[in-house]
């Protein structure tokens, strides 16, 4: 008898694992691939999310497309130099002595390069901003904050997953 009920519960324990375990998986697979609010991803994406949104007249489509070439023109550099700084600062912490020196070199070039990033986004914004109709600077700062809670919640998602495969690493 007491086999039995050894057996049962085994059986039992087993039956129930397999339930949280599928349970897990499919919830893996669901934060994964669920997305509720599908973000523009190309240039033409970008443009064209502004002007359904938006209701642009085609001067206004001329004036955003030129403002976004511009930011995008003047933005790759930074993006590059933030890119390399990185690499820098990833090269420099791996050493076997890093030279603090160095490391506050970067952080404070880092510093700098996002503040010119951040100082064209706000050049960029703003042309679109005066681009636009008082009806339309409404919808747009709207969209902008929508845009900014999106991508929070992209970053969170993203770190929350990247955290869970990589829990075990240190």
């Amino acid at each position: 008898m007491e086999k039995r009920i050894k057996k049962n519960i085994l059986i039992g324990g087993l039956i129930l694992l397999t339930v949280i375990n599928l349970t897990g998986i499919g919830a893996m697979f669901f934060m994964r691939f669920h997305e509720s609010v599908p973000a523009p991803h190309s240039r033409f994406q970008f443009m064209k999310f502004f002007d359904e949104e938006l209701k642009l007249t085609e001067t206004q489509k001329a004036k955003f497309r030129q403002s976004h070439r511009e930011h995008r023109q003047n933005a790759a550099p930074i993006m590059e130099n933030l890119r390399q700084l990185r690499v820098d600062f990833l090269n420099e912490v791996a050493k076997t002595e890093p030279d603090s020196l160095v490391l506050e070199q970067i952080a404070v070039e880092l510093g700098k390069q996002h503040t010119k990033l951040k100082r064209l986004t706000i050049k960029h914004f703003m042309q679109m901003k005066n681009t636009c109709t008082a009806e339309q600077q409404k919808n747009l700062s709207k969209m902008f904050r929508e845009m900014e809670t999106l991508k929070g919640h992209q970053k969170k998602r993203k770190m929350r997953r990247h955290g869970r495969r990589n829990k075990n690493n240190f």
